[in-house]
């Protein structure tokens, strides 16, 4: 079944439809612009996410709790320091990933 015209949803609802129906363009417009950024980077950048969740991942895991913690406050804080572009920042999405 395919789709024609402009609609309008919200949240997973997006993923729902994406993947049950044929669509040829999609346009995603959000007031968050973090999730908007998520969808970019996602869309143009996959690969370099990707490798980069991975050491995340490679990272996190074989931490214990507490190291885990320091972890995590640590990439939050360098996440807080970063001023750009918030249509195509691979490095901000990156911490909002850890």
């Amino acid at each position: 079944m395919s789709l024609v015209g402009r609609i309008h949803v919200v949240g997973a609802v997006l993923f729902h439809i994406l993947s049950n129906y044929n669509i040829q363009k999609v346009y995603i417009n959000d007031i968050n612009l973090e999730l908007i950024n998520t969808y970019r980077q996602i869309k143009n950048n996959i690969e370099i996410l990707m490798a980069e969740v991975e050491l995340l991942q490679n990272a996190y895991i074989p931490l214990a709790f507490e190291e885990r913690e320091i972890l995590y406050i640590c990439k939050k804080y360098n996440y807080i320091k970063i001023n750009g572009n918030e249509s195509d920042n691979i490095e901000k999405q990156n911490y909002l990933s850890s």
